[in-house]
């Protein structure tokens, strides 16, 4: 059985916390320089996510020969079902006035726009660009066999020459309209496609850049501090708030991921109670992504409701929204994977969560959890 990188499972938590906070930050940015810093400091979540896809799936088969195809049918499986069952729940919860006054098609009609364009709530649309890198991941592995370079090349132009594009469209001293196209211009594969790119390329040479990393602690910490005044310099000038794919984020994120696997390398040093609970929320990652836009538009609603608004208020409020928000998608999160059905919607069931500790007794300390 593979195993989980135990570093690899603290860069994940730290991206799924950070999809989190922009979402529970993303109303304020403009109200509070204290969302926008954590805002801004979270912009990494997103890319991120799609460079482990990449290094997650390279790495798995690492041990193909190149003539060997990998197998991607349960792995569309596990991602096409959760996108079918989620987009069912959030239409059900947006739309319930629809089916309230009966209009049984318009619902439909709408669930059938929403899987098609990724629209069934803010953060859905990442589905359907993993679908995309799943599709043509066996032709990208062949062509990075043949040609790593060629492909690491062409890929980081494409990436930054549209994300060029869709930045200064919304940037605030250019500004001009793009094309319409059917899909949001976060969805088109070619936006991504560096990071996804660019994680195989650091799972086949990992141990190189591992060791490499060694020691630089202070380097990294200067290299993130200034990448990250970067980011929030261009947001400003920009008026660019909301937008994770622009250049400046680009190097930011890589930056990020040297630092997380650096911080992660570190926290597994030593024996601590921490290790258990990143690993469970490395494991349920997927799930708490998917459940917590409807947990925090829910308690946000049930504030309203009762007049508790107070509780959302200032900045204390967003920590509270925060931490709420965090602590309860967990809880949820943790009874729903005690039944075996979980993996319908992106959860771990019970069965692979143990075959997974068997696995990892066996573990010396320098191997992968």
């Amino acid at each position: 059985m593979e195993n989980r990188l135990r570093e690899y499972d603290f860069i994940r938590v730290l991206c799924v916390l950070g999809v989190i906070a922009i979402h529970v930050t993303s109303h304020f940015v403009t109200r509070t320089d204290f969302a926008f810093i954590w805002n801004q400091l979270s912009r990494f979540a997103v890319p991120m996510f799609m460079l482990l896809s990449g290094f997650f799936l390279f790495y798995q088969d690492r041990k193909l020969q190149l003539h060997q195809r990998p197998s991607m049918k349960k792995r569309m499986k596990r991602l096409i079902i959760p996108y079918l069952l989620w987009t069912i729940i959030y239409a059900l919860y947006t739309q319930s006035g629809l089916l309230h006054n009966q209009n049984y098609f318009m619902w439909i009609d709408y669930l059938f726009k929403s899987l098609w364009q990724g629209k069934g709530y803010v953060h859905l649309y990442f589905m359907l660009i993993v679908f995309q890198f799943y599709l043509l991941y066996p032709w990208l592995r062949s062509w990075y066999y043949r040609s790593p370079n060629s492909m690491l090349i062409v890929s980081f132009i494409l990436t930054v020459g549209i994300q060029s594009l869709i930045y200064l469209s919304q940037h605030d001293k250019v500004g001009f309209l793009l094309p319409k196209l059917w899909w949001s211009y976060s969805i088109p594969i070619p936006v991504w496609i560096f990071f996804f790119t660019a994680g195989m390329f650091l799972a086949q040479c990992r141990e190189h850049w591992e060791n490499w990393l060694k020691g630089k602690t202070l380097w990294l910490l200067l290299a993130w501090a200034l990448t990250f005044g970067l980011v929030v310099m261009d947001t400003i000038w920009s008026r660019t708030y909301t937008l994770s794919n622009k250049p400046s984020i680009i190097l930011y994120c890589f930056i990020c991921f040297f630092l997380f696997y650096h911080m992660g390398r570190l926290f597994y040093q030593k024996k601590n109670p921490l290790h258990s609970i990143f690993n469970w929320i490395s494991e349920q990652s997927f799930l708490i992504f998917l459940l917590h836009p409807l947990l925090l538009s829910y308690l946000s609603s049930l504030a309203v409701t009762n007049k508790l608004e107070f509780m959302w208020k200032g900045n204390l409020g967003i920590v509270n929204q925060y931490l709420i928000t965090v602590i309860v998608t967990l809880l949820i999160t943790y009874l729903l994977s005690r039944f075996s059905w979980i993996h319908l919607l992106g959860g771990v069931p019970p069965k692979r969560r143990a075959k997974g500790i068997a696995a990892n007794v066996t573990h010396t300390p320098n191997q992968t959890t």
